[in-house]
């Protein structure tokens, strides 16, 4: 099955669930009949408008009035803070959104490197600035890694902009280093959104746990029929090797060498810790673990939480994971494995607010900071 193939199917599933028949909000989607890569997009792209509405609102200002006032000043944050809640697609714009929104985020799941190069500097005529690239990298929710590595490697070489090429290169370096020594269950970890996404448009499930690791010389013309959907899709979603990569080995994947220090100046040492983006979690018998449902994630939230919290799970994955269940999932079970509140708060640091950026003085940051806390003491 190609990707176009896999978009259209899609699109066509998710306009008989969702048809274009109104304008659509956040909440509408916020259902597991959309799956979550999708669902990530689209809540991104709510706020990319709303940034678009402000720069607009900026733009009309003239000197007949006093912007600078504080009652102007307060009344535009007001106005901003309005739009922001009541975003939407347009009823006539819903079914070309969608359309384009399966159409990348399959892309996107299959061939990040391309896709996301195309996407980044889709309409730039040379270096695009870094908060610009991380900006549109946050469209697409899955293998955070990627997007953490561009961060670091910006920060590293004191980088204010990228080229396309220098964008690629370290994609493609950290995407194969990070990936090299993967192995079948690494490896369904890693594609678990393509799976969900892929079984919402066609049925077809999780490869099981007995699956053999995916090959380099499988092939992707083999009939859908007799190939395993991750088969299908393994020669597209890993990187080919570069002579140029091959010469520049080093030891420690490239994705632990751009990790970022924690805020005392020591650096994480865990080696079984993944990076942001990837689950750790395995069963008793060495087995990764499928996603949850809705009750299994109930029980694990109260399991981290405790039985007397009740937690703001829409709260806490719309502020602090951009719209991502699963990433939210994967963090909980983390913090499930931890016995202190030291490590407890290194996993918060690393897997939550470096990677999805989040203001640590925020309400939902804090109530999730204490929620954690108060289950150590």
């Amino acid at each position: 099955m190609s990707t176009r193939s896999l978009a259209d199917a899609l699109s066509e599933r998710l306009l008989d669930t969702f048809p274009a028949d109104q304008a659509y909000t956040k909440a509408d989607w916020a259902t597991d009949a959309m799956p979550g890569p999708l669902r990530h997009y689209l809540t991104h792209l709510l706020r990319h408008h709303h940034r678009r509405e402000a720069r607009q609102l900026r733009r009309a200002r003239t000197d007949w009035v006093d912007y600078d006032h504080p009652e102007m000043e307060q009344a535009t944050h007001a106005f901003l803070n309005a739009t922001e809640q009541h975003l939407q697609v347009p009823r006539d714009q819903w079914t070309d959104t969608l359309r384009t929104a399966a159409r990348r985020t399959t892309n996107y799941l299959v061939r990040p490197v391309p896709t996301l190069r195309a996407f980044v500097f889709e309409d730039a005529a040379g270096a695009v600035p870094v908060p610009q690239v991380q900006w549109r990298m946050r469209f697409f929710g899955p293998y955070a890694h990627l997007r953490n590595a561009v961060q670091a490697f910006a920060d590293k070489q004191d980088r204010d902009a990228f080229t396309p090429d220098a964008f690629e290169r370290v994609l493609r370096r950290v995407d194969e280093r990070m990936t090299a020594d993967f192995d079948a269950d690494r490896w369904l970890d890693l594609l678990d959104p393509l799976f969900d996404t892929a079984r919402c448009a066609t049925d077809l499930h999780r490869p099981t746990d007995e699956a053999s690791a995916p090959q380099s010389n499988s092939s992707s013309e083999a009939a859908p029929e007799a190939t395993p959907m991750w088969k299908q899709f393994e020669q597209d979603a890993r990187p080919r090797r570069t002579e140029t990569d091959a010469s520049n080995d080093d030891a420690q994947p490239l994705w632990a060498q751009f990790q970022q220090r924690p805020s005392d100046g020591s650096r994480q040492t865990s080696a079984s810790s993944p990076p942001p983006g990837a689950d750790s979690s395995s069963s008793s018998d060495g087995r990764s673990t499928a996603s949850d449902p809705d009750d299994a994630l109930s029980a694990l939230e109260r399991e981290v939480f405790g039985p007397s919290h009740t937690p703001k799970r829409e709260v806490y994955v719309d502020a602090l994971f951009d719209g991502d269940r699963d990433a939210y999932r994967r963090v909980l079970k983390r913090l499930r494995t931890v016995d202190s509140w030291s490590d407890a708060s290194q996993i918060i640091s690393d897997d939550v607010f470096r990677p999805y950026q989040v203001n640590i003085y925020s309400d939902a940051a804090v109530h999730f900071t204490n929620a954690i806390e108060a289950t150590f003491r």
